[in-house]
């Protein structure tokens, strides 16, 4: 599935799951050259039997400006062994991309990379943070920061 344009806003929750006798593999893309908005959860189920391939259950979501997710405190969920690719390209800091959780499962991949910073909203204690096998965060503008609810340096699961 795929969906395009820019900006986007998609009033509630996006749940896919492909699982059954028929199930095929997923590939969720969102593409904007504007803003991202989902005001509520992202699911993105099971999916196909060859989860050995990295693109037979995957998420994009690239926005040229913000991505926000339930206004910050939304979370990502994918089946164990998921990649989930989540990019901004807003630069202005004092808009980081906020999430409360991202899960792809202990054999799974997360890529987060935004210009203005990420900051996760929700502590770990209560379901918060990034599970994922393999786990690639990056901010690159200038005074960008990675934070949890605790401030600097909140540690991500695996």
């Amino acid at each position: 599935m795929e969906i395009q344009g820019g900006p986007l806003t998609v009033n509630g929750t996006i749940d896919l799951d492909t699982t059954g006798p028929n199930n095929v593999d997923q590939i969720f893309r969102v593409l904007s050259s504007g803003d991202i908005d989902i005001t509520g959860n992202v699911t993105l189920g099971q999916g196909g039997t060859s989860l050995s391939s990295p693109t037979s259950n995957s998420m994009y979501m690239h926005a040229g400006g913000e991505l926000r997710l339930n206004s910050g405190n939304g979370s990502v969920t994918a089946a164990d062994g998921s990649f989930l690719s989540l990019q901004t390209g807003n630069s202005n800091t004092a808009n980081p991309f906020q999430f409360a959780a991202i899960y792809a499962g202990p054999s799974g991949g997360v890529r987060v990379s935004t210009q203005a910073g990420i900051e996760q909203t929700l502590a770990s204690g209560s379901g918060g943070g990034i599970t994922g096998g393999r786990i690639v965060l990056n901010a690159d503008a200038a005074n960008s920061a990675i934070v949890g609810p605790a401030g600097p340096r909140s540690p991500c699961s695996r």
